[in-house]
């Protein structure tokens, strides 16, 4: 509903109206969201408890593909196991205070445009910003649905290999 052709205490009182409704269904909203919590809690803290191991057992097998991608038997391949990927970015480090005072002596910033900046390093072929440092950096994708990644690997694909 438009309030346009209505007068100001009109519109006033519309919005009155309006807020009111609007916070008591918001209180109606946070009491069944507190029963359905209340009545859910096993489920919650049992989802939360999975949920919580899922992200260290993901942790733990990126960290194992990349130590077999870096060191181990599979050094260079960037598809390990059914499922599991490697990238390997190139990254940039260095001193946000000194890559500001470089920003201001060459007249590029008033405060570092990290984005700036890094598009500029990367592309420094000369690599006249002696105090930027380059580096690799690798990290593992997992598939979102492992098991059809699973069911069509090859069998030999799917042997435990030693990291």
């Amino acid at each position: 509903m438009t309030t346009s052709g209505l007068s100001m205490q009109q519109q006033t009182e519309w919005v009155a109206t309006l807020r009111e409704e609007a916070a008591s269904l918001k209180a109606v909203l946070a009491e069944r969201q507190a029963i359905w919590e209340a009545e859910n809690a096993t489920l919650l803290s049992d989802y939360k408890a999975k949920k919580d191991l899922l992200e260290g057992a993901e942790g733990d097998l990126r960290a194992t593909a990349c130590l077999a991608f870096t060191d181990g038997a599979l050094a260079g391949n960037k598809a390990p196991f059914p499922g599991i990927g490697i990238r390997v970015q190139a990254k940039l480090s260095y001193e946000p205070s000194t890559a500001f005072d470089w920003a201001k002596e060459h007249g590029i910033a008033l405060s570092l445009d990290k984005s700036a900046f890094e598009a500029l390093a990367r592309t420094s072929i000369d690599r006249t910003l002696a105090f930027v440092g380059r580096y690799q950096e690798v990290t593992a994708t997992i598939a979102t649905d492992l098991r059809k990644a699973l069911a069509e690997a090859p069998e030999e694909a799917t042997q435990p290999t030693e990291v």
